[in-house]
């Protein structure tokens, strides 16, 4: 299921910026953090991790970023199944990625925050998010996942500007 419009927002202030998604599903919370985290789950929307979370870095290889090496994923807080921050190399400077899960009384909720300090490209890093959101809204449902970022990026890139 595609979003017909940006559900990101954005907040600027002397720490930087943040890019905030909050996403409402219909899965138990528990389902919803397996979707998250485990690397059979992962792989069906953002793409497959390797490596022992208990060491503190996973190994992240994104499945819709063809010819991209694997990515190292620093675990910074993990409270199962309620809150996973983590951090990732960028160009520039590394993304710190939070996300905390709640219960609904449908089924679950998902705040997503890009948090990144100095000037970041807004403009490209939100469509991305939007599409992997998609992606795993699609898994959980069920449905057809979306395969073609280019859809993304000409219609959302403004409203993340």
């Amino acid at each position: 299921m595609q979003t017909s419009d940006p559900t990101g927002r954005i907040t600027r202030d002397q720490n930087g910026a943040r890019l905030v998604f909050t996403r409402a599903y219909s899965v138990p919370v528990q389902q919803l953090w397996a979707a998250l985290t485990e690397p059979e789950q992962t792989a069906r929307w953002i793409g497959r991790w390797e490596g022992d979370p208990t060491s503190g870095t996973v190994s992240l290889h994104m499945s819709a970023e063809e010819g991209t090496p694997a990515s190292p994923v620093r675990i910074d807080s993990c409270a199962a199944p309620y809150v996973l921050a983590v951090t990732t190399p960028a160009e520039g400077e590394p993304w710190t990625l939070r996300l905390v899960l709640s219960s609904t009384a449908s089924g679950s909720s998902l705040t997503f925050t890009h948090e990144q300090a100095g000037s970041p490209d807004l403009g490209s890093i939100g469509p991305g998010w939007e599409f992997y959101l998609d992606r795993l809204a699609a898994v959980l449902d069920g449905g057809e996942v979306p395969e073609d970022f280019e859809k993304y990026y000409p219609v959302r890139a403004s409203a993340y500007a």
